[in-house]
């Protein structure tokens, strides 16, 4: 307890107790006071009044007891407002633990949601790192089945390349050969009459020699106009397909038993050894056949475009030789190589390869018709757009 109101509560216990005619003196000096304040006990007799030195003390006393009336409600106020003051603090701080606790709970929620948020990312990290990872793992796995595949094919190419090489050195063997006789056949020319070709050669499939250092397969006809023919083309049931690019018109393609064409460069090489005829025999779907008959045929070499030199005195069943007037000193046109004098590649308007000129003429080479009523511009023809339903091309040495 404070000490001022401790003094202050003694005061007012003895005023009380004067009020109540009690004797409030504990020592010696004041039983006077006390004396003639006190009520009268029985047989005892009224003191005298106090002096005027007592009643000033009495008046000093009475002002210092207001005085400490005064300061104990001053006091007292004080004590009031301190009291609601220290209330309204255990308000505020009562206030400020809820805050603080609400801040506690969202701080929480938030670090709980944000660890979830970053557990969820690291885990979809480690979800795409572990598909990454399965796919890497995947594709090393085909790199190496693929490195495998190519060590084995490596080892297969390996040993063919040893068996070429000696195929290599077999050939360069037979190059030297041939060179050594193309060498003597330049510096002493010899004739080629001894080459016969199909001369007196069954019908059929024949090796034959064409010069002398090299030789070919072919097909002989020994029953066409007096026999002795070599087969240059066959079409007659559209087997073969005859759309074909500058390289295979130049090496040569089909089958010697059904539809096929010998090849611009083994021509090339044929009829520059001598003078050749040409025959050329064409049916008609009606059952009609017609006929074509050079007797010096000759095509330039491959730096010419194979350009047709020569076709000679014609003989035919038409009287028009429309070989000779649309198709003579032409350079052979393809698809893929146009060499013709027309704006477009008659090649490709036409669906055939052949000594184009101005795209007009016999188109033997163009696609098969399987019908003689097609209108088709680009049909199988020798005489204008006529679609035939077969044509035979052959050659023979000047006879």
């Amino acid at each position: 307890m404070h000490p001022v109101k401790f003094v202050f509560l003694i005061i007012i216990g003895h005023v009380i107790a004067v009020n109540n005619g009690e004797n409030i003196c504990s020592d010696v000096k004041a039983a006077t006071c006390c004396a003639k304040i006190r009520p009268l006990e029985n047989g005892q007799k009224k003191p005298a009044e106090l002096t005027p030195p007592t009643k000033q003390k009495n008046r000093s006393r009475k002002y210092e007891l207001q005085i400490l009336k005064k300061q104990n409600e001053n006091f007292s106020i004080h004590n009031n407002e301190l009291g609601e003051s220290i209330g309204q603090l255990n308000a505020t701080v009562q206030t400020l633990r809820e805050n603080i606790s609400k801040i506690e709970r969202y701080v929480d929620q938030q670090w709980n949601s944000e660890i979830e948020k970053t557990e969820l990312r690291l885990q979809q990290k480690y979800d795409i790192n572990c598909g990454e990872s399965l796919k890497r793992q995947i594709k090393i796995d085909q790199l190496e089945k693929e490195i495998k595949t190519l060590k084995s094919r490596n080892e297969r190419l390996n040993i063919s390349l040893s068996s070429n090489k000696q195929k290599i050195e077999d050939l360069k063997s037979q190059l030297d050969v041939k060179n050594k006789a193309l060498h003597e056949f330049q510096v002493k020319p010899k004739k080629f009459d001894k080459f016969t070709y199909c001369n007196n050669l069954s019908t059929g499939i024949h090796d034959i020699e064409i010069d002398e250092i090299s030789s070919i397969t072919a097909r002989c006809n020994n029953d066409i106009a007096g026999g002795n023919w070599m087969v240059i083309l066959n079409r007659f049931d559209g087997s073969e397909n005859f759309t074909r690019s500058w390289n295979e018109f130049r090496m040569g393609f089909g089958n010697l038993n059904g539809e096929f064409f010998i090849g611009l460069d083994h021509l090339h090489r044929i009829t520059n050894s001598q003078q050749f005829e040409l025959y050329v025999e064409y049916k008609y779907f009606d059952g009609i056949k017609g006929f074509a008959r050079y007797d010096n045929f000759r095509i330039g070499n491959e730096n010419t475009g194979y350009v047709l030199k020569s076709l000679g005195a014609f003989y035919g069943s038409n009287i028009d030789d429309l070989m000779t007037s649309n198709n003579l000193n032409q350079k052979f046109t393809t698809y893929d190589k146009d060499n013709n004098k027309d704006y477009r590649n008659c090649a490709q308007t036409f669906k055939g390869a052949w000594w184009f000129g101005f795209c007009r003429g016999p188109n033997p080479l163009a696609q098969y018709s399987r019908n003689a009523r097609s209108s088709e511009l680009s049909s199988m023809s020798w005489n204008g757009f006529n679609p035939i339903r077969s044509i035979l091309m052959l050659i023979r040495p000047k006879q």
